[in-house]
C-alpha cells in the first residue's frame, strides 16, 4: 500500500474512543486524533510499498514496551511503524512531530513533520 493511501484511510476513518482511551493509558497522555486513527488502520498491520515500511498493529503499538523491551514512554514517543534494523518512526508526543528512532541505542536520529517524510 502507498503511505497516501494509508493516510487517507486513517483520515476516512477517525479516531477510535476505545483505542484513543487504550493509548493514553499506556503512553501517559491524550494522543492525538490523527495518530489514534492511522494506528486504527489496518489493525493487524500493514506493509507499505518501496522501502521496507510496516504499519504496526494496534497490539504491537498498545504493548510495545513489552515487545521491544524500550521503554516509549520515558522517551514520550508511540512506535507507530517498523522500517527494519531495530528502527522504528515513532510519533513524538512532546512536539507533535515524527521521529526515526532506533531500538538497540535508543537514539533519535531523524525527524519531520510528516511521516512520509522518514520512510
Amino acid at each position: 500500500m502507498e503511505p497516501s493511501e494509508l493516510r487517507k484511510l486513517a483520515h476516512q476513518q477517525g479516531p477510535e474512543q476505545t483505542l484513543a482511551q487504550q493509548l493514553g493509558m499506556a503512553y501517559g497522555c491524550t494522543i492525538p486524533e490523527d495518530v489514534v486513527s492511522l494506528v486504527a488502520t489496518f489493525p493487524n498491520g500493514e506493509f507499505l510499498e518501496g522501502p521496507f515500511c510496516r504499519k504496526m498493529s494496534v497490539r504491537e503499538v498498545l504493548a510495545a514496551e513489552n515487545f521491544l523491551h524500550v521503554d516509549f514512554r520515558r522517551h514520550a514517543i508511540v512506535p507507530v511503524f517498523d522500517c527494519g534494523d531495530n528502527d522504528f518512526i515513532c510519533f513524538q508526543l512532546a512536539n507533535g512531530r515524527w521521529t526515526k528512532f532506533n531500538i538497540v541505542d535508543e537514539i533519535s536520529f531523524a525527524d519531520a513533520a510528516d511521516w512520509t517524510e522518514l520512510i
